[in-house]
């Protein structure tokens, strides 16, 4: 899978997933952190990436309707505000 990782996520979180064989960019590596959530779609998109975020923003159908973009996966942790990157590893593997 490529995923691009948002800017709310550890970049260690790379690690996590190329270890198991995902194809990881980050926007930290593009120069994308403090643009707007449509330029980080469309960098995401430009690549044929699933954008990895906690930004919520990304789960308005209206704003971003399926099939307008690669894809996009929200995580959220409501005791911390944040998925760790155990967390995140385990629910891809779950889901595989």
């Amino acid at each position: 899978m490529k995923i691009k990782l948002d800017q709310n996520l550890s970049i260690h979180l790379r690690k996590v997933l190329a270890a198991l064989n995902h194809d990881v960019d980050t926007v930290f590596d593009e120069g994308l952190t403090g643009v707007d959530d449509v330029a980080v779609l469309k960098a995401a998109n430009s690549q044929d990436r699933i954008l990895f975020t906690l930004d919520t923003d990304f789960l308005n159908l209206k704003a971003y309707p399926p099939g307008s973009h690669s894809g996009h996966r929200c995580f959220s942790s409501a005791s911390s505000g944040c998925a760790s990157a155990g967390e995140i590893r385990e629910g891809i593997c779950l889901k595989q």
